[in-house]
């Protein structure tokens, strides 16, 4: 399985051409993605960056789950694009509704607005470009706090394995959801930045324990909450003026008094008194609409374009192997593999040509509107096919799509054991590049290192290759039987019998893949995990780019804030705002799906922890027990075998958990990423999964624990 490493390399080869010095006025860097399509430039509906109106009116929510109730403010007046109520950097606290702007059209109520000025701007002084931020209407699901508390003391706050006390009456960080019977409290675990070296600089990172829900204010307090030496913070000038109702005297604040007075409210009736509070304010996560509206719309169009058996399959090229040194023929040797085929198909493209100075990329192709996608004529997708040897016996068999690693291609269904898996268990495995993360995007680095406002090069495409991978699984499940193989060569198929398999990357992904899919019951998903903006840090892939990434952007917040921020463009696609469409709330039409999730303790690529925030959400995706030996993860959705259904199970090789921090594991024993691969275990579980849709104990009643070297 691929690692993060490829994904890390994109994103802070990006970060390296930018610096924090935000004091330039032209947001339009030199080498910032230049249209180079035929088609006319969309509309230009959004506001001057300058002139937004975050913090309006609260209550103007349009969407039928909101459960917030109305609060009067008054107009935006005059403001800094930074947020004054808290130090350490522009847009902190993050995130907030310092930068939602009213907006009545989209489902919350907002756009998301950040003026330029209040982010890190890029190499030379240029500013980030935000525009592609607008077309969310709140932020993502798995969003971190960032906060500024210098020499906080980290022993009075939740950590990574001890997240029970985030919700204790006395935690002096406390954060809620806004419900339509008060305020119900949300798990996170608190870390510090540490690859910051001066701790008095050291960003508080908050992250949530869970998925957070769609289209819900959120509301943080902090009370209490001291220094190494026991010294209680105090509130900036700015946030005491708040809490005092002194507001009205500064125009950058007293257009947000009717927020604040309804957040003091909230918490007053909580038992949190406004005088004791260092800090308050609220955030507002994008409805399904602002989060999946882009990926519905293009799966919806591109199936009524290609039809109820999806774009029709081309062979272009087949090659025969020997089934051992003595057949005849000029074919390799494959015990497990017959026919290995190449392919294409046309799939409707939502792509436009862009250029950022020699790279060549693609970005969404939208209406006039700037919102509804929209294909221009079909780009041709290669394909890749394996056929075991029991299909070419007459054995029917079923129809397995592989999801790669990252930045690979569709030619990782070459790997050994993914033959073993078609021969033994009988399914012809196809697979497509993931476009947006697979080799064919290596040159999408160059854009980024020039300006990270080139990121939607990344998250633009991965709509299209998500598409691609629903339209192959669509045209296999369907046309595979018919096909002509070789002449009069063809094989038995059965349909019902199509699958999902991915490893490390393809796991991620193939739970937004789980979440879309129509024609696929069931999923396997090796070493997955999600939201970018917490494994990246814990990934090995990270170290080799820490003293680049700290030469070029020597602000370690600057960093960590980059982070966060272009998570919301990845949320789009990324599995954290879909994995509960996948079997506890499915889209509209759609049949609830299972996935099953096989994790390896202490992962060096995708932290693990990541899944058990899953669990802890109560999306019917739980912890197998017994889960572990070594601990039992707080408040989690568990099951027994066998169990049908959904379900996350972990595999121990040995490795011990990680210690607190945003850094990779490092236990000297070696990474457990790929280890599963060599376990018998693996695929019958699997194929049980596959067909019976139950999940089984493979581990003699016990935590599965494996041998490094069976």
């Amino acid at each position: 399985m691929r690692s993060c490493r490829a994904i890390v390399a994109l994103l802070l080869f990006g970060l390296s051409a930018c610096s924090s010095d935000s004091s330039s006025s032209d947001p339009r860097p030199d080498d910032v993605l230049e249209d180079v399509s035929n088609d006319t430039a969309p509309e230009d509906t959004s506001s001057d960056p300058d002139d937004v109106a975050p913090d309006s009116d609260v209550g103007e929510e349009v969407d039928s789950n909101d459960t917030s109730e109305e609060v009067d403010v008054e107009e935006p007046g005059p403001s800094d694009p930074c947020d004054p109520i808290h130090e350490g950097a522009c847009a902190f606290p993050w995130p907030s509704s310092r930068y939602l702007e009213a907006d009545e059209t989209r489902a919350t109520g907002y756009t998301l607005a950040f003026p330029p000025q209040a982010l890190p701007a890029a190499r030379g002084n240029r500013l980030l470009d935000t525009t592609p931020y607008r077309r969310l209407d709140g932020f993502g699901l798995t969003v971190p706090l960032l906060l500024r508390f210098p020499n906080v003391d980290m022993a009075s706050l939740a950590g990574e394995y001890s997240i029970e006390r985030s919700v204790a009456a006395d935690a002096p960080i406390q954060w809620f959801a806004v419900e339509e019977d008060g305020l119900t409290r949300v798990p996170y675990w608190a870390e510090l930045d540490l690859h910051e070296p001066d701790p008095t600089a050291r960003t508080l990172i908050v992250r949530p324990a869970l998925i957070l829900e769609e289209n819900t204010r959120y509301i943080v307090a902090v009370r209490d909450l001291r220094d190494g030496e026991g010294r209680l913070f105090e509130p900036t000038s700015a946030f005491a003026a708040l809490r005092a109702d002194e507001s009205a005297a500064s125009p950058d604040l007293a257009w947000r008094r009717g927020r604040f007075e309804d957040i003091f409210a909230r918490l007053e009736e909580a038992g949190l008194a406004r005088q004791d509070l260092q800090l308050a304010w609220d955030f507002h996560t994008g409805s399904s609409d602002g989060l999946h509206g882009i990926m519905l719309s293009m799966v919806q169009q591109a199936f009524a374009l290609t039809g109820n058996e999806g774009p029709t399959l081309q062979i272009d090229q087949v090659r025969r192997n020997r089934r051992s040194a003595e057949d005849e023929g000029s074919g390799s040797v494959n015990a497990h593999i017959a026919l290995e085929i190449e392919g294409t198909f046309e799939a409707p493209h939502f792509m436009r040509d862009v250029r950022a100075g020699a790279t060549q990329g693609w970005n969404l192709r939208f209406d006039p509107s700037g919102r509804n996608p929209v294909p221009e004529g079909t780009r041709s997708v290669p394909f890749y096919l394996r056929v075991p040897w029991r299909a070419l016996d007459g054995e029917p068999v079923g129809v397995m799509i592989y999801g790669h690693g990252l930045l690979g291609n569709r030619y990782e269904i070459r790997a050994g054991h993914i033959g073993r898996l078609a021969q033994e268990f009988g399914y012809a495995v196809a697979a497509v590049d993931l476009a947006g993360m697979s080799s064919e995007d290596a040159q999408a680095p160059v854009s980024i290192v020039s300006n990270i406002s080139n990121f939607p090069l990344l998250a633009d495409r991965l709509h299209q290759g998500m598409l691609e991978y629903l339209l192959v699984t669509r045209a296999m499940r369907h046309q595979l039987a018919a096909l002509e193989l070789e002449p009069g060569v063809t094989i038995t198929v059965d349909p019902e019998l199509t699958t999902y398999f991915g490893g490390s990357q393809g796991a991620i992904f193939g739970q937004t893949y789980m979440a879309l899919t129509e024609d696929v019951p069931r999923g396997f998903l090796a070493v997955g995990g999600n939201s970018y903006a917490t494994l990246l840090q814990r990934s090995t892939g990270f170290n080799q780019f820490i003293e680049l990434f700290s030469t070029t952007y020597p602000v370690a917040r600057d960093r960590v804030l980059l982070l966060a921020l272009v998570q919301l463009l990845w949320d789009n696609t990324e599995p954290a705002s879909y994995v509960r469409r996948i079997r506890h709330t499915p889209f509209p039409g759609m049949a609830p799906r299972n996935v099953l999730k096989v994790l390896s303790k202490a992962d060096y690529q995708v932290a693990v922890i990541t899944n058990e925030h899953t669990a802890r959400s109560f999306i019917e995706i739980p912890l197998l027990v017994p889960y572990d030996s070594d601990r039992t993860p707080w408040n989690v959705e568990t099951a027994t075998y066998p169990h049908d259904g959904s379900g996350i199970i972990l595999y121990d090789f040995g490795n011990p958990w990680p210690t607190n921090g945003n850094f990779p594991p490092n236990d000297g024993l070696g990474d457990p990423h790929s280890l599963h691969a060599r376990v018998d275990a693996v695929g019958l579980q699997m194929d049980t999964f596959f067909r019976t849709g139950a999940i089984i104990d493979v581990c003699g009643g016990g935590p599965c624990v494996f041998s490094r070297n069976p």
